[in-house]
């Protein structure tokens, strides 16, 4: 609900990019707190909130998708949002791998990397908007 009504005062849009970003950054946060030895506690605060934080745009990033297609074709769009989600199995073999090769560190470290390079399509679509006003 935080997310939709900052939405409605800077856009879905840019407050899906500022949760995306923040939430990845309060990963990698997270993973330099543990790594200085700062307490149990703080780390799991920092855990809750970039959990909350990275999942609080799915009905805003659902509302960006459903704007960009056309209605025709929104049922097809919407069952591949869908199928986005067994993505979630082969990513957590993958990380399972990563944390055997290199630690959960590094696993932890890669996750937020690839969350921030996920959220370019989002900034260039940002910048693509800014232009056309």
């Amino acid at each position: 609900r935080v997310t939709q009504f900052i939405g409605m005062t800077l856009g879905n849009l840019c407050t899906t990019i500022i949760f995306k970003c923040a939430g990845a950054l309060l990963m990698m946060l997270m993973v330099v707190s543990y790594q200085k030895g700062f307490s149990p506690l703080f780390v799991c605060v920092l855990f809750v909130l970039r959990t909350s934080t990275i999942n609080s745009t799915g009905a805003l990033t659902k509302s960006l998708l459903m704007d960009s297609v056309p209605s025709s074709e929104r049922a097809k769009w919407s069952a591949l949002e869908s199928v986005n989600m067994f993505g979630w199995a082969g990513s957590a073999a993958f990380g399972g791998f990563l944390v055997d090769w290199e630690g959960i560190e590094f696993n932890f470290y890669t996750t937020s990397t690839l969350q921030l390079v996920a959220t370019l399509p989002y900034i260039l679509l940002f910048i693509r908007s800014r232009r056309r006003n």
